[in-house]
């Protein structure tokens, strides 16, 4: 089920049969080095579980899979779910390597805004990046995210981005 699309890309819920292409994002250390730490095959399938559960269970939100519309190819992933430990949401991303760069981020993350505040009626929506991942920063940045402190977790001080709905 497609969840929202942009000019060049479709965001759509994963699916059993993406398995794979869930792994080519956990299985990559340097996509995730800054999102959770690399997952084997089997721990890719059971984390794929969990979020295909989700769906049921909070319908509207969760992780998803990106295609590329030019080639009908998977692109990468793109989430809104609860932030750990609030009532609040948070945005999330990760594309494959040979798409960094392009604008795609900016541009999922800006439609992915528009569906927080439209179909969700989300009233804010944060973002949390490790300090170091300058380029996500510039994305959220972008995409109309401004600073709004830190946030401690995995026992570190993040960084956390937020939006207000206007």
């Amino acid at each position: 089920m497609n969840v929202f699309e942009t000019t060049r890309l479709i965001v759509r819920q994963y699916t059993r049969d993406d398995a794979a292409n869930s792994w080519l994002i956990n299985g990559d250390e340097d996509i995730v080095r800054f999102i959770r730490p690399v997952m084997t095959e089997t721990e890719n399938s059971i984390f794929l579980e969990k979020n295909l559960l989700l769906y049921s269970e909070q319908p509207g939100v969760g992780r998803w899979g990106v295609i590329e519309k030019s080639t009908g190819s998977f692109a990468g992933s793109f989430a809104i779910i609860p932030l750990a430990n609030t009532v609040e949401f948070q945005l999330g991303y990760a594309l494959l390597k040979p798409l960094w760069g392009k604008g795609f981020a900016t541009e999922f993350t800006i439609a992915g805004i528009a569906y927080g505040f439209e179909k969700l009626k989300l009233q804010r929506i944060v973002a949390i990046t490790r300090q170091a991942n300058i380029p996500s920063q510039q994305v959220l940045k972008k995409a109309g995210f401004n600073y709004a402190g830190l946030h401690h977790e995995d026992g570190e001080d993040n960084s956390m981005f937020e939006i207000i709905r206007n």
